[in-house]
């Protein structure tokens, strides 16, 4: 044997004596070591109110860490060695050994508002809330859009009552307000970082004239609502549902309660008549402002015009949102609003009509065995005031049908049936 070849085996005696040595002595296992507990520790600014979720964790654990801000401020970035770990108040860490991560805050910029209108005579009053931060100064705007599609920048007047609560003073379309079909108001907060922010709400315009007792005047109001096109498709997947089963039951007048629903933007509606009739000394006076409404803010048109078929009674809210329908639309929509007034109100099928009835106590009403049912035409202009809506009681062109009406009581406060196709 060479020099080389007893080198070799000669250090291979020694590493499996070395072995050995180490099993017998207990010093080597075979495994490695068990990891130590890692300690997991959170810095966080001033505008951080709290931290949780940080102590002491085995190696592989999944833990929650949570922050809370301190007011008008928001939770922003949580950082490991300058690398960005997550966002938000809540993060998922997973833990690989001792770490120290940082939170941070930031302004909280939210311009999103809510608005109720107050005032419906030009110019037109609005309450609007918005979120409050003291780092933010905050503009209000309103812009119109005509019925030929024009837009126009409508003057706004806003003050701050209390923090977060504001009063704007909208004028109306220089002196057009019939001609406008909607408006937009825009919150828009900007900041001390030199960013802004801006939230808007478009509404539709309904404008209509009502003799007010109060003034002894014709005047002219305005109701801006918000309108949402789900809810309008949800509301004609229930009409559709409905009329098909209207169909089936050889046209049941029974059904009549069954498409008079409750809806918030109608009851909104009922609401905002109430504050204008607010002091309005007869119930008659009042009813006809809900008449009026009516008459001015919708299209007549025909069913097939709008749902390609020769009968459809479409929910209030359909009628509201696309400003069209025949006579059994609009009724449905006024004895919708008449009923969130809190009155009694009926649908009055005739063979060639339809209109809506309303229950004024100490009236003689139209109807034989109905006391103070008074008819309302909901459609087309009266014969002698083509510029307004039809009186409360009204029956010109129809005394030889209204003795063989058969009023139906419907009430929006009824709950929906559920419709089997």
């Amino acid at each position: 044997m060479n020099s080389a070849g007893t080198a070799a085996v000669l250090l291979t005696v020694i590493f499996a004596v070395t072995a050995c040595i180490s099993l017998a002595t207990g010093s080597y296992d075979g495994t490695e070591d068990e990891p130590s507990p890692c300690e997991i520790t959170v810095l966080y600014d001033d505008n951080i109110e709290t931290v949780t979720g940080l102590g002491t964790f085995d190696h592989g654990t999944v833990i929650s860490l949570s922050a809370v801000a301190k007011p008008y401020h928001t939770v922003d970035e949580w950082n490991e060695d300058g690398a960005l770990v997550g966002n938000g108040p809540s993060i998922s860490y997973t833990v690989r050994g001792d770490a120290e991560l940082h939170v941070s805050s930031a302004v909280e910029k939210d311009p999103s508002f809510t608005f109720t209108q107050t005032g419906f005579t030009d110019p037109f009053s609005f309450t609007c809330i918005d979120v409050f931060s003291p780092y933010s100064t905050d503009t209000w705007s309103a812009t119109g859009v005509c019925q030929d599609g024009g837009e126009e920048i409508l003057e706004c007047d806003y003050r701050e009552d209390s923090p977060g609560s504001w009063t704007l003073t909208v004028a109306g379309n220089s002196g057009r307000l019939s001609d406008l079909r909607s408006m937009t108001i825009t919150h828009t907060s900007s900041y001390t970082d030199s960013t802004s922010s801006s939230s808007s709400i478009e509404t539709g315009s309904y404008v209509w004239k009502n003799y007010s007792p109060v003034d002894g005047a014709y005047n002219e109001y305005a109701m801006f609502l918000v309108l949402d096109a789900e809810r309008h498709d949800s509301a004609g997947t229930f009409s559709s549902r409905w009329n098909n089963a209207y169909d089936r039951l050889f046209r049941s007048m029974t059904l009549f309660d069954h498409i008079v629903v409750e809806d918030p933007t109608i009851e909104t509606v009922a609401d905002n008549i109430e504050k204008i009739t607010s002091e309005y000394t007869s119930d008659i006076s009042r009813v006809q402002c809900a008449l009026d409404f009516v008459s001015f803010t919708v299209d007549y048109r025909f069913d097939d015009d709008n749902y390609g078929t020769g009968e459809y009674f479409a929910t209030a809210y359909e009628t509201l949102y696309i400003r069209s329908g025949d006579c059994e639309d609009t009724s449905i929509l006024f004895v919708s609003i008449a009923g969130y007034m809190g009155y009694d109100v009926y649908m009055i099928p005739m063979i060639v009509h339809m209109g809506g009835g309303v229950v004024i106590p100490g009236l003689e009403g139209n109807f034989d065995g109905f006391p103070g049912l008074m008819f309302c035409e909901t459609t087309d202009d009266p014969p002698a005031h083509h510029d307004y809506s039809w009186d409360v009681g009204d029956i010109s062109g129809l005394e030889d049908h209204i003795p063989n009406a058969t009023p139906i009581h419907v009430s929006v406060f009824t709950n929906r049936i559920a419709i089997n196709l």
